[in-house]
């Protein structure tokens, strides 16, 4: 399974997402000077360059040919005709309400988005700049990062919504490639890192906002654990302010510290959602994510993963339906990866080779 986004020394790119829509063509992260494979992650089927796509070398476009056995996903569908469309949370729903327009958004629970989706692996130009995640700040987690030093065995809880939860990676929804998502991802990065034992507990439960931590509190608070992950953002966009949040989020911490002293806490911030749909403003976004890197600055025993920063780095490039795994709110197997890329990044100075 291929985990790291990109090589930065051998300019190889693994496992890049695309969905091709209706323009018949798709842009790659940086200007490839060839393209390797060009595949789908669900069939395992490989297309043929000249036969099903083409690519002019130094360029970031990737083209369907006339006659390519790749099916390009209709542009009309991604506002369904509201005669026609089931609605979420009904099963078997092709359509969510709230579009910025007035009008529905494409959504799919299950594995359209992991069937319509390629990837390729391609060779980036030389010179290209590939862009790096921040490391944990000076005094971040210093204990969690001393027992990764040491290669000693970690206790780590996760918790958070959907997406934390795993929601449409294809390992939860039984599917080829059969992907985990990113915390059972970043507990085997850190096991293979350091052969030490990484006992990794996931209390995400979809639909949940940062509030609904409390309710849990019998799984995360009084347990002890090396590391608390808190991943809440996205169902909080649309039920309250950031200042909101981050009380939320700075209570969360100060009970579990309170009880666990050894315990560090990792806030990650959100990717953000369809700018299609309105429960999802970019704006909203941006500023949670500013909210809970301020609070992890002011708490000594806590460390930030600027998910959002780096997730808008690859949408400067990217079409959100590239990273998507739901269409509104979920990321696919790369973007998975992309959360991934950012937990692991907090630590080059304790894995620089890796």
């Amino acid at each position: 399974m291929k985990t790291p986004l990109w090589n930065a020394e051998s300019l190889l790119v693994s496992a890049e997402s695309f969905l091709f829509i209706d323009q018949k063509s798709v842009r790659t992260l940086f200007p490839a000077k060839r393209i390797l494979k060009l595949y789908s992650p669900y069939t395992g089927k490989r297309y043929e360059e000249g036969k099903d796509f083409c690519f002019l070398p130094g360029s970031d476009r990737i083209f369907l040919t006339e006659n390519s056995s790749i099916t390009p996903f209709p542009e009309s569908r991604l506002h369904p005709d509201p005669e026609k469309s089931v609605f979420f949370p009904e099963k078997g729903a092709n359509a969510i309400v709230g579009g910025v327009d007035g009008k529905p958004v494409f959504f799919d629970e299950r594995d359209l988005f992991a069937k319509m989706r390629l990837e390729a692996d391609y060779e980036a130009l030389p010179g290209t700049v590939f862009p790096v995640p921040p490391l944990r700040k000076e005094g971040h987690l210093p204990r969690f990062a001393s027992l990764l030093r040491e290669k000693r065995d970690l206790r780590i809880f996760l918790i958070g919504d959907s997406i934390s939860f795993g929601s449409n990676a294809t390992g939860k929804i039984d599917v080829p490639p059969y992907q985990p998502s990113y915390g059972e991802l970043f507990a085997q990065e850190l096991e293979k890192r350091t052969g030490a034992k990484v006992a990794f507990q996931n209390f995400a439960i979809g639909g949940t906002g940062c509030k609904d931590a409390f309710s849990l509190e019998e799984k995360w608070l009084f347990p002890p654990c090396d590391l608390l992950m808190v991943a809440y953002g996205m169902n909080d966009f649309a039920r309250m302010d950031e200042k909101e949040y981050g009380q939320t989020l700075r209570r969360i911490g100060e009970k579990k510290h309170a009880l666990d002293r050894d315990c560090e806490i990792l806030f990650l911030s959100s990717m953000s959602g369809n700018p299609l749909w309105g429960r999802t403003p970019p704006e909203k976004a941006e500023s949670f994510a500013k909210e809970a890197a301020v609070l992890a600055s002011e708490e000594k025993h806590c460390g930030y993963a600027d998910i959002y920063s780096f997730w808008q780095e690859i949408l400067k490039k990217k079409s959100f339906y590239d990273l998507t795994g739901n269409g509104v709110n979920h990321p696919n197997d790369y973007g998975y990866r992309v959360y991934l890329t950012v937990l692991l990044a907090l630590f080059r100075d304790i894995f620089p080779s890796e």
